[in-house]
């Protein structure tokens, strides 16, 4: 759905966009990454997408949906962050600018905001410094691989890269995280993350690993496994991996009911209480619709001394004629009734992106106290014309260029389903051959190549195979 209230600090990366109301307690895979790149927190209040929901919209189905609209599309260029102080007024904080190239476009709606690179901003004695930079590498309509680089003060510094692997079917099967090492001047593994999916594309299993650089291998850590009653999620499990018993041990489950139009009602989350040998309840979200829009969503604290649900908060919706959310009233259980505590405010242009998003809260009216913030949300009309380049070479899995933009050297990484002979070409965007090279057949392939004789701008590297083609576009910037 399009309609998605801020809850948190807008400090976010260009990749994935949560959709969803509540992702899985702990350190998942989609709840890690966001906590690595410092990604902003979407609430979702127009309906609660299942996990298998989001995951199944974190496909290469995005350039698929550009191409087949037609007019001018919007995407997300800026966003402003505003910080209340304890004399209600708005002091500026962070905000973030997004690059994009051809029709690659993206907003707080999309499963990926394909921007070539995101550049984030904190202010401080009244300037706006660099912070954090973001390249990203674009294929088939999702990102392959994030390079995030930190500002010391004078020049960028390398901080990760994030890799993003893919099947056949588009579904994302892996996230690697290599961490820059300064000591040796390369790039560590870090962190890695594994899904799996059902004939349907459901997603049926995430493992998440830590490196181990004296064993040089993938240590698990937790596990997530996903149930279903048709494309309904209905449970997920989560455990954690014990060094000791080599062996899962049980941490939390998570329970999802639905009503006959797949409106989720309710939804159960308990843990792992080793004394009793059973998952024991903890709190639950109840909700209630008007068709198929959430009118509220109570959340309930389990009494684990009267064995019965406690009410804790309520979040009451409202929404313009197009369905967007334009207002969310929290409110807390107090003395035997909700009284409010805070609201969340959102106007739309339109094409239904937020431009505006702002929080409040309650003394005896809406008030601006110290912690609420404000956020100005800025975007370009652009013309959809796809650049008639496919990446259909399926025998390719993953592909990852870096640095982005380049200067002297750029890395190219490619895995192979099978191994074949293959050639490789750089293009300028006037089409003219700048490189080309043919290689031996492999499954891994990995290539320094130079790029200092390449003037600044931008490129299209084309591999060439049997099994088809794939196309990346990359910059060089001396």
């Amino acid at each position: 759905m399009k309609s998605k209230i801020i809850i948190s600090a807008f400090l976010s990366l260009c990749a994935i966009n949560e959709t969803q109301a509540k992702l899985p307690t702990g350190t998942g895979g989609i709840n890690a990454v966001r906590n690595l790149n410092k990604y902003i927190g979407l609430k979702n209040s127009n309906e609660k997408l299942s996990l298998a929901q989001y995951m199944n919209k974190s496909k290469l189905t995005d350039l698929d949906k550009f191409a087949k609209k037609t007019g001018t599309l919007s995407r997300l260029i800026a966003v402003a962050t505003w910080a209340y102080d304890s004399t209600h007024r708005p002091n500026p904080k962070d905000s973030s600018r997004y690059v994009f190239s051809g029709s690659n476009g993206g907003d707080l709606n999309s499963t990926w905001i394909l921007c070539d690179n995101q550049t984030i901003y904190t202010y401080a004695a009244g300037i706006y410094s660099n912070n954090t930079l973001v390249s990203q590498l674009i294929g088939g309509g999702a990102v392959i691989s994030q390079d995030i680089q930190t500002y010391n003060g004078a020049s960028w510094d390398n901080n990760s890269v994030n890799n993003y692997g893919y099947d056949v079917s588009g579904n994302l099967t892996s996230i690697i995280v290599e961490n820059w090492n300064n000591a040796t001047g390369t790039y560590d593994n870090a962190n890695k993350y594994e899904y799996t999916y059902d004939p349907l594309n459901n997603p049926t299993s995430e493992t998440d690993y830590n490196w181990s650089s004296s064993s040089s291998s993938w240590i698990p850590t937790n596990r997530y496994v996903y149930t279903y009653a048709g494309s309904q999620l209905t449970t997920y499990t989560g455990a954690i991996w014990n060094a000791t018993t080599s062996n899962w041990d049980n941490y939390s489950d998570e329970n999802f009911r639905y009503d006959t139009r797949g409106n989720l009602l309710v939804d159960i989350y308990r843990q792992w209480d080793p004394s009793v040998s059973a998952y024991v309840n903890v709190n639950e979200l109840v909700y209630t619709y008007s068709g198929t829009l959430i009118l509220n969503t109570a959340n309930n604290l389990w009494n684990t001394t009267t064995n019965t649900w406690d009410f804790s908060t309520l979040d009451n919706f409202d929404y313009d004629k197009a369905n967007n959310v334009i207002s969310d009233i929290q409110q807390v259980w107090h003395g035997g009734n909700y009284i409010n505590s805070s609201e969340y405010v959102s106007s739309y242009n339109t094409f239904d992106q937020q431009t505006i998003i702002s929080s409040h809260s309650w003394a005896g009216g809406w008030v601006n106290n110290a912690g609420d913030v404000f956020y100005n949300l800025y975007y370009e009309n652009y013309q959809d014309k796809p650049t008639g380049v496919a990446n259909v070479n399926s025998n390719i899995s993953n592909v990852v260029l870096f640095p982005c933009p380049a200067n002297n050297m750029l890395s190219l990484k490619a895995n192979w389903q099978n191994a074949e002979n293959f050639s490789v070409s750089i293009y300028d965007v006037e089409g003219r051959v700048m490189k080309s090279w043919s290689e031996a057949g492999t499954q891994n392939y990995q290539k320094a190549i130079s790029v200092s004789n390449l003037a600044n701008g931008n490129y299209f590297l084309h591999i060439s195979s049997q099994s088809g083609v794939f196309t990346s576009q990359f910059t060089v910037q001396h």
